[in-house]
């Protein structure tokens, strides 16, 4: 759902490619820049800094302020020899390598005609390695539903998964719990924090805490540690419906739950807009005033699973 492109600075030398192209990349977008190589975002200051007049560089300052979040983390993976190569020919040798290669390369030529190169002049969205898919339909099952989320999930430090009717005794929540935990402890960036959100439904279980006590340590990575909290909805206020993964960066929608579904069963997964990722994640911090905290909790669980 999310693509990561190499993207030659230079290409941003023109003020119309500015204005385009950073506007086309950002989480909600589902399209970020890979930082290649490492100093990419100096390069690009530089660049603008050159060829830019002052008044252009003024009114683009806001859209290169912001750049960070455009980015993914350099990969070491991906070598660049400046000394004999240059950008294109770098990053087309990253491609051929296979190691860590992009979606695809943007640069304002191709000159060897590789398959993965899109020109900047001829890039718009009936292009299908530009064009992203913003919202899709997956198995209902945890190895699609992570693949999904995977691009998020390594790029964030802050992990929300929310699910109203979490159930710590039912296994199809507990399989994909245990999938998103084990992804999101083994890749991508070090959280700071990874937390289970559910709600307090009529006919729920009474004994929900140490359901989740019992349960949930031998289904997680020993060593990992999450919080489970959980919301009752108050008279006349918010439904507690929603069923999300809302990270620091981006957010993903699952209409139907994060529990593995029948055989053939489907689930529509929607990238949140920024500003609706925005108004959600206030909602399940704590001391949010949209929903009543059940003061019986958190619970703090800690894995104990072994592989």
């Amino acid at each position: 759902m999310i693509k990561e492109f190499a993207l030659d600075p230079q290409v941003l030398a023109q003020p119309g490619n500015i204005r385009y192209f950073l506007d086309q990349f950002d989480i909600h977008k589902g399209r970020l820049i890979a930082e290649y190589p490492k100093r990419w975002a100096s390069d690009v200051y530089r660049i603008a800094a050159k060829g830019l007049r002052p008044v252009e560089l003024k009114r683009f300052q806001v859209q290169l302020e912001m750049l960070d979040r455009k980015l993914t983390p350099h990969d070491p993976a991906r070598k660049f020899d400046k000394t004999t190569k240059d950008w294109l020919e770098n990053a087309e040798t990253v491609q051929s390598d296979g190691i860590s290669p992009f979606d695809a390369i943007v640069a304002n030529e191709n000159p060897r005609s590789h398959s993965d190169v899109l020109v900047a002049d001829e890039v718009d969205e009936t292009n299908e390695k530009w064009a992203v898919a913003r919202q899709l339909c997956a198995a209902r099952t945890s190895a699609d539903c992570v693949a999904a989320a995977s691009r998020l999930l390594d790029l964030s430090r802050e992990i929300i998964l929310v699910d109203p009717y979490f159930d710590a005794t039912q296994s199809k929540w507990k399989r994909m719990l245990k999938a998103m935990v084990v992804h999101t402890a083994n890749n991508g960036l070090q959280k700071s924090r990874i937390e289970l959100h559910c709600c307090e439904r009529y006919g729920s279980s009474q004994h929900f805490w140490q359901d989740c006590r019992d349960e949930l340590p031998s289904w997680l990575p020993r060593g990992v540690e999450i919080i489970v909290r959980r919301w009752r909805e108050k008279p006349s206020g918010e439904r507690f419906h929603r069923r999300y993964l809302l990270t620091e960066r981006g957010g993903l929608a699952f209409e139907g739950g994060l529990d593995e579904g029948k055989q053939n069963e489907t689930t529509d997964i929607y990238l949140l807009e920024e500003s609706l990722r925005q108004k959600r994640w206030p909602e399940y911090q704590q001391g949010s005033n949209v929903y009543d905290i059940d003061s019986a909790g958190p619970v703090t669980i800690r894995g104990t699973r072994r592989n």
